[in-house]
């Protein structure tokens, strides 16, 4: 009996809760009906003009820390000192990328919300998140950009 009981309390409350999901899916309205486009931003950051000083200027970054810390390594710097000193490092490296890249990202944010204004889309997103797309806008976007 009690299992008789709880299956019929079950039954009920599946019975709303599809009921509700099924209410919800048919007053479901998208907020703009406008179309979706990719744009791969791999290749975006890759072709911006400043793309080859950003990338030479973190490599001497990098290499500048990577001599500092044989330098430590070679000074037998006791480990917890060479752990703190990694992580110094690690937070300047970051700090200079985010300066060096913030001001391209934005550049190339406005320019995707220029460019699929222009043409009506209301989704952009990035091509690597896509199995298929027949609207690319990489190339305006990248015009845009520069």
């Amino acid at each position: 009996m009690k299992k008789q009981f709880l299956a019929l309390i079950f039954s009920a409350l599946m019975v709303v809760g599809v009921g509700s999901t099924a209410s919800a899916a048919t007053t479901y309205q998208p907020a703009n009906a406008g179309g979706v486009a990719t744009v791969d931003l791999g290749y975006i950051y890759n072709n911006v003009p400043e793309a080859a000083s950003i990338d030479s200027q973190m490599k001497a970054v990098i290499t500048n820390a990577q001599k500092t810390m044989e330098k430590a390594i070679a000074d037998k710097t006791p480990q917890d000192k060479l752990q703190a000193l990694d992580a110094k490092l690690r937070e300047e490296i970051a700090q200079k990328q985010n300066a060096l890249t913030s001001p391209v990202q934005a550049r190339v944010t406005q320019a995707i919300a220029s460019v699929a204004k222009a043409h009506g889309y209301s989704v952009v997103i990035p091509s690597e998140a896509t199995v298929y797309s027949t609207v690319d806008i990489t190339n305006e976007v990248l015009a845009a950009a520069k």
